[in-house]
């Protein structure tokens, strides 16, 4: 899959484009891999807050994925996730495939909406949340936050350094972070006046491989040209602040 700037796909001019380049010989240092290829998830967190959650590693578009599904049926906002927490150097590069798929329900009046992708968060020294951004496949884009993108169900693929990331969530260098943080989700939703029927379900699935943490060498060997935040393929908007 061709990974090609966030500026080609959005002349509208929302997200600079960037560019890294590496010199002849230079190669990038691997912090962390998974492939999934063992078929297990071990060191990746589970969470569920509520609803039925689906966490495995299955064979999918050619190779082993690791896999998160979720189905609400009683709250509003519960969510699955699979997580990992990496410590922050600003000039790492993050990388990963992923696939996500939102779906909704209706029963008469009664909708739940629903969102799949992945949330990158930013913390502090003592684990203080400072900021996050996510890149959603949603079923209504009133779910989305003034830093979560909108991307489309196929699969595509990732890649950025930690502090384009972090540039998605509003945070800069002068920031305080010590880890970011890949929660790959799904999440249902609801409208209709608070009344919740079990019958109505949403969520969504995500799947995700190849997950990688490289250091790039700088400056001799990489150079990063622009203000650019992330470049990946499959965005499609934005959710503008009201």
């Amino acid at each position: 899959m061709k990974k090609i700037s966030i500026g080609t796909l959005l002349a509208s001019g929302l997200l600079a484009s960037f560019l890294i380049t590496v010199s002849p010989g230079a190669s990038a240092a691997l912090v962390f891999s998974d492939g999934f290829e063992d078929m297990n998830l071990d060191g990746w967190a589970q969470g569920n807050t509520g609803g039925a959650a689906t966490f495995d590693v299955v064979a999918r578009n050619g190779s082993n994925r690791a896999h998160v599904g979720h189905v609400s049926n009683t709250n509003t906002g519960d969510q699955s996730s699979l997580s990992m927490t990496f410590d922050y150097t600003a000039t790492d590069v993050v990388s990963f495939e992923m696939e996500a798929v939102a779906f909704l329900s209706q029963f008469g009046g009664r909708i739940r909406h629903g969102l799949a992708g992945v949330e990158v968060s930013f913390l502090n020294t003592f684990n203080v949340p400072l900021g996050s951004a996510g890149l959603f496949n949603v079923t209504s884009a009133s779910l989305l936050g003034p830093n979560d993108f909108s991307i489309l169900s196929t699969q595509q693929s990732y890649s950025s350094t930690m502090a384009e990331f972090a540039g998605l969530a509003g945070l800069g260098n002068t920031d305080p972070i010590a880890k970011m943080s890949l929660s790959f989700l799904a999440r249902g939703s609801f409208s209709f006046g608070g009344n919740i029927q079990p019958n109505v379900r949403s969520g969504g699935d995500v799947w995700f491989d190849n997950v990688s943490v490289s250091t790039v060498p700088v400056p001799a060997a990489a150079w990063l040209f622009g203000s650019g935040l992330l470049g990946m393929t499959g965005v499609a908007r934005r959710k503008k602040a009201a």
